[in-house]
This record gives structure tokens, C-alpha cells and sequence, in this order.
């Protein structure tokens, strides 16, 4: 009996011992472009799902870890900002009051962690990671400040809309390249495509008239889709 006690834990430590041989992390930094899909990119006045949305700066950094094989888990931040199509937003308004509206510079953003699976292949020196994610993301909308020249040799205008945070769970798909350049240095390619549905609760508007102030107030929510596909650059070590 006690010899078969040996041998079991001898068996246990050899196997622990070979898997974690085959385990290695790696923890990557990226940065690029967001730009917005679907609905959420569309600049169509008459679609009540439009987010006037378009490209945006994104910063990505990722730790993960094998744990068998090519199988694997990791955890991510993500930063990502979609910017308002200024005219497109202005031109939606056009006529509204018999205003001319212009509107200052404003974003969409989705920051928070993910995590979830991911299966890396190696090819020599270089290798490909794809991988699945789920998290409790943060998304924050536009402070909007429209500006509105009178047509009709009025008062001018101005349109505030204040930013709100809503929280959403948010899934992803990801793709990696990565060429190990040296003692484990490496540079990388990187996609990754992201969804949630935010509601935004109680997004106060504010409407000007130059001369008298505030004349209107109200508040609204709405739910936006959030579509996004984020293509970075960037490095990373693998150990």
C-alpha cells in the first residue's frame, strides 16, 4: 500500500511538474484606431439607433496565461473612444427652429476589464492568438455643445447635452499576431471586435438663447448599441 502511495504522488508531481513546462504568459500593450459598426456609426437622422459615431483613439493592455496546450485564460483593459461626426450631427438638426447648428468636438467611450478563454498557436518565432470575452464595462456619453446661428435675425442658440455613464456587459472577439523579435520581446497585430448595449438614465439637455439663458430643460434615457472594432499595434513579453 505504501509503495502505491510512493508511485501515485511520484506520477503526480512528474505530471504537475511537465504541465507546468508547457504553461507560459504573456502580457501585451497595444494602441490604434476604434471605429464604430452597424447602427452605431451611422450618421442617418432618420435612424433612431444612429450614434453619429466614427473612428477614435483605443489603448488595449492584456495579461494572460496557458494552462493547457494551446488553451488558455486572459484578462484585458480596454480604453476606447469613438468621436462624434460633428457635421453629421449638425446637419441633423438643420432647419430645427430655423437654426444653423454647429457642433463642438465630443466622443463616445467604453473603458473597464474583460476576461475569458483564448487558444494561441505557434509558428516558430511567430504565433496567433484567438480568443473570447465577457465583462461589466463602463460606457460614458457625449457632453454635446451645439452651437445655433439664427436664420430669421433672432436670438442665436445653444444645445448642451451633459455626459452620463452607464455600466453593460460587454462581449468580445479577438485576434492577435505576435513575431517574437528577441529573449522573448515581441511585436503584435491586434483586432478586436466588441458589443454592448448601455442604457443611458436621465441625460439632462439644456437649450440657450443667447440674451435671456435657459429656457428649456428635460431629461431622457435611451439605449445605444455599441459596435466597435478596435485594430492596434503595439509589443509585448512572453515568459
Amino acid at each position: 500500500m505504501r509503495k502505491s502511495l510512493i508511485l501515485f504522488l511520484l506520477i503526480c508531481v512528474a505530471s504537475v511538474a511537465m504541465a507546468q513546462e508547457k504553461v507560459g504568459g504573456f502580457i501585451h500593450v497595444s494602441a490604434g484606431l476604434s471605429t464604430p459598426q452597424g447602427d452605431f456609426g451611422s450618421s442617418d437622422a432618420s435612424n433612431a439607433r444612429a450614434g453619429f459615431a466614427k473612428g477614435g483613439p483605443s489603448l488595449g493592455v492584456l495579461l494572460g496565461h496557458k494552462i493547457a496546450g494551446p488553451f488558455g485564460m486572459f484578462g484585458q483593459f480596454t480604453n476606447s473612444f469613438c468621436l462624434i461626426d460633428r457635421e453629421g450631427l449638425a446637419n441633423s438638426l438643420s432647419g430645427t427652429g430655423n437654426y444653423s447648428w454647429s457642433s463642438d468636438m465630443a466622443a463616445w467611450r467604453l473603458t473597464g476589464f474583460s476576461f475569458g478563454p483564448h487558444l494561441s498557436f505557434n509558428l516558430k518565432r511567430s504565433a496567433f492568438d484567438i480568443r473570447t470575452s465577457v465583462g461589466a464595462m463602463t460606457y460614458f456619453s457625449p457632453e454635446l455643445n451645439l452651437s445655433g446661428s439664427s436664420q430669421t435675425g433672432g436670438s442665436d442658440a445653444s444645445l448642451k447635452q451633459l455626459s452620463t455613464r452607464s455600466s453593460s456587459w460587454t462581449l468580445g472577439v479577438g485576434l492577435t499576431y505576435k513575431y517574437e523579435v528577441k529573449w522573448g520581446f515581441v511585436l503584435l497585430a491586434n483586432a478586436e471586435y466588441l458589443m454592448g448595449n448601455p442604457n443611458f438614465v436621465d441625460v439632462q439637455t439644456e437649450l440657450y438663447l443667447d440674451g435671456v439663458g435657459l429656457i428649456s430643460e428635460q431629461k431622457s434615457t435611451y439605449q445605444q448599441g455599441f459596435r466597435m472594432l478596435n485594430l492596434e499595434l503595439g509589443c509585448g513579453w512572453v515568459f
